[in-house]
């Protein structure tokens, strides 16, 4: 062990993690809300700090209830395999192709309800396009990854069982995809994040480390950048509204975005479980037979934090639905 500590035992840790993401998620949303913002370019300036002071906010509920117990989380920032980490702009690149269409459909489907994202920031000056990078490439992956695929994956894994298993690792899987989706709270962004936060869980869970999945998040965001572009956004936002004019255009669209859906996800798979078998190449722990999975008292723990703050969320996420919808 690097620092006297060892693996958690215990999932407490994740759950308590990710209700106090939610607490500084309400606290730093109320305090941004009460800033006078009187210009354009004050606005850009609240928004931007707004959202690294929640990062950091993020960052600290992942590490600080294993520095309470002094333990760690079962999947750090331990060195992963070189190949893991060359891996991780093919895992970006698949992600976005499989899953761009989706998430595209989504947002038309909500667009024919009425809505529209509410209190996103243009990315059509330097100072927003600086801030941006500094806060969706740089704080973001950083801060976001050691959230929820160190704490919330880590407490998640464990206290699925103490035995690998497919079932262990799709639910795990799947409930950090939620969960990762649902603290956003933008409708609008849902379905990717729910599918990408799912495959930055997988390749975790392969790799052993958090660090592949850092860079696979920091490159998908500055791709994102530049989609968000105006010339970009707006080519692509017009393809889509010409394609959803007509009936059978709107029906081509789905079937192609399903069937990117569906072959992306198994080509994800493949290549992520050819990386590793969890274990990355340097252990924070000399003991690899340390348990990770705690008593019956933590796993309860895990369940009823997790629900509430998914409660909380899923609050959140429809009170946008509904501003977004109602105008």
């Amino acid at each position: 062990m690097t620092d006297g500590r060892a693996l958690s035992g215990s999932q407490a840790e994740g759950g308590i993690s990710y209700i106090s993401a939610v607490c500084a998620l309400l606290l730093v949303s109320l305090a941004a809300s009460l800033v006078p913002a009187d210009t354009e370019t004050s606005l850009y300036i609240v928004s931007y700090v707004s959202t690294i002071i929640l990062q950091l906010c993020f960052l600290l509920a992942a590490v600080l209830p294993y520095r309470a117990t002094r333990t760690l989380p079962l999947y750090g920032f331990s060195r992963p395999s070189f190949k893991a980490c060359a891996a991780a702009p093919a895992v970006t690149v698949i992600s976005l192709v499989s899953f761009y269409g989706a998430a595209a459909v989504f947002g038309m489907l909500l667009s024919a309800v009425g809505y529209e994202p509410s209190g996103s920031v243009s990315v059509d000056q330097p100072l927003t396009v600086a801030l941006t990078v500094l806060s969706a490439v740089i704080v973001a992956p950083v801060c976001e990854e050691r959230l929820m695929r160190g704490s919330c994956l880590s407490s998640l894994y464990a206290a699925l069982g103490a035995r690998r298993s497919g079932r262990r690792t799709l639910l795990a899987v799947a409930l950090c995809g939620l969960v990762f989706a649902l603290i956003h709270t933008r409708p609008e962004q849902t379905v990717y994040q729910f599918l990408f936060g799912a495959v930055l869980a997988y390749f975790t869970i392969r790799t052993g480390s958090v660090i592949p999945a850092v860079i696979a998040h920091a490159l998908n965001n500055a791709i994102g950048i530049v989609l968000e572009l105006p010339a970009t956004g707006e080519a692509i936002d017009g393809f889509f509204v010409r394609v959803f004019s007509v009936w059978y255009g709107a029906v081509i669209a789905i079937a192609v975005s399903a069937a990117l859906c569906v072959g992306g996800a198994f080509a994800l798979r493949a290549l992520i479980r050819s990386l590793g078998n969890g274990q990355p190449e340097k252990l924070r722990t000399t003991d690899e037979s340390i348990p990770v999975s705690g008593g019956n008292g933590d796993v309860v723990t895990v369940a009823v934090l997790g629900a509430l703050g998914l409660a909380v969320t899923a609050v959140l996420w429809t009170g946008n639905l509904i501003v977004g919808i109602s105008g």
